[in-house]
């Protein structure tokens, strides 16, 4: 990791979330779906949410140095995906995104995971300056 120096010791993550955490709705109409979009889309102002998030996102990408990952290598791209939010909703089934949101939110929970399992403070707090 480029912020300390610091060797990652992975270790086996969960494979399901807490049901605390997963968001499932009950209906899935189309009206329901615009409704979801809208209160989004509202709630970030006419900045919009990726530009709310974008500050986050470029700090998220210096931390996991993003533009030398295998991934972003691979894919031939510096950084990570933007644009606008597209919620999938399916009445029943967990409240997901195909957009730039669910992509940082794969990055930030494993750096959670991380921080939670590393029983070393300094590794948890990747490193001191």
């Amino acid at each position: 990791m480029p912020v300390a120096n610091v060797k990652i010791n992975h270790k086996d993550m969960a494979t399901n979330k807490d049901n605390f955490f997963v968001v499932t709705p009950t209906r899935d109409d189309d009206a329901f779906k615009a409704q979801v979009k809208k209160e989004i889309d509202e709630s970030f102002g006419e900045q919009g949410i990726y530009n709310y998030l974008k500050p986050s996102i470029d700090e998220l990408e210096k931390v996991i140095d993003f533009k030398n990952s295998e991934y972003a290598k691979s894919h031939n791209i510096e950084h990570m995906p933007s644009g606008d939010i597209n919620p999938i909703i399916v009445a029943g089934k967990e409240f997901k995104h195909e957009d730039f949101l669910e992509f940082a939110n794969q990055f930030a929970d494993t750096l959670a995971f991380q921080y939670l399992e590393e029983p070393d403070d300094a590794k948890a707090g990747f490193g001191s300056r």
